[in-house]
């Protein structure tokens, strides 16, 4: 993400987003310390301590106000990378999701159950990220998961794909279906294409 700041900076001048979520940032803390996005905070990040590339990253505007959350307990690198926010206004938990095609699935399912478990029933909940499984192949793992979401009332809005012909990035939310719109985009400086959630006003990508 370092080599790429300043095309994101271009990109977002002229849009009106409140939250950016990113995965596979490469970035170390110390990078993370001297990266600049007009306008916003970084939020919450996750970052390799051993492993290089992948980490997960959530900017603010600095105009919202918001939470971070401590994911510590819950993150694995390679099989289960996250970085997370709560929207106090909104009452909105925002997690950010990167799965190593490497790592295991077995671990990021159990991980994932984990902190879904703890977040608060009644809160609305927003779970986007790179999960590495393409959600356009009934495979077992997609199964799996997307079973898995639902048990927490969470279900998949992204069914095109997102990198060539698979759609392995998508956003979860037990958000009514009439309260937001999601939309795949072509950012133009990543191998995947972003996705763009409108709700209550606010934007994400």
């Amino acid at each position: 993400l370092t080599n790429k700041m300043d095309i994101l900076n271009a990109y977002l001048y002229l849009l009106n987003f409140s939250v950016i979520c990113i995965c596979e940032h490469w970035m170390q803390i110390e990078e993370i310390k001297c990266t600049v996005l007009e306008g916003f905070t970084v939020a919450s990040f996750f970052t390799r301590s051993n492993l290089k590339n992948g980490g997960t990253i959530i900017f603010v505007k600095k105009d919202i106000n918001f939470t971070s959350s401590n994911l510590s307990e819950y993150v694995s690198e390679s099989h289960f990378e996250a970085s997370g926010i709560y929207l106090n206004q909104i009452k909105l938990q925002i997690i950010n999701i990167y799965r190593s095609p490497s790592g295991s699935f077995d671990i990021f399912y159990e991980k994932l159950d984990e902190l879904l478990s703890k977040i608060n029933s009644k809160d609305n909940v927003l779970i986007c990220g790179d999960f590495n499984i393409n959600f356009l192949k009934n495979s077992s793992q997609e199964k799996s998961l997307c079973n898995l979401l639902r048990l927490y009332n969470c279900y998949g809005t992204v069914s095109e794909p997102t990198r060539d012909r698979t759609c392995l990035d998508n956003l979860f939310t037990n958000l009514p279906s009439n309260s937001f719109n999601v939309k795949v985009i072509e950012p133009g400086f990543s191998d995947h294409k972003a996705i763009d959630c409108q709700m209550f006003d606010t934007e994400f990508i």
